[in-house]
């Protein structure tokens, strides 16, 4: 393996980690009940796999085909993540989501302190 393969590999593993982590952090946000908002977290680390994923693509250099695919696989694995949190993104300064039966979530805060 060249410098440059191995560059590309230093970026692109964790950013393939992070964006199948991001997916890990919205499978009970599908889900119907009251959850914690994790949201925020997930957009995040996609903006942080993005990031990582471009360093590896520029890393490999725009002839890779590897690089080209790993991009795309990048790319397919976030734009899941991001699809499945879009709609909760009006909740970003609460801290609990909930899902109502047609698919949309109300917003609400777990404050249990006695005012």
């Amino acid at each position: 393996m060249t410098p440059r393969g191995c560059l590309g590999a230093l970026f692109f593993a964790p950013a393939l980690w992070l964006a199948l982590l991001s997916i890990g952090g919205t499978n009970d946000l599908a889900m119907l009940g009251m959850d914690w908002n994790n949201a925020p977290v997930v957009v995040v680390m996609c903006g942080l796999a993005v990031a990582l994923g471009l360093a590896g693509y520029a890393a490999l250099g725009w002839r890779s085909v590897v690089g080209a695919g790993m991009a795309l696989l990048l790319a397919g694995v976030v734009a899941t993540s991001l699809y499945i949190v879009v709609p909760m993104l009006h909740c970003w300064s609460y801290d609990t989501v909930a899902a109502n039966d047609d698919g949309s979530y109300y917003c609400l805060n777990r404050d249990m302190s006695i005012r």
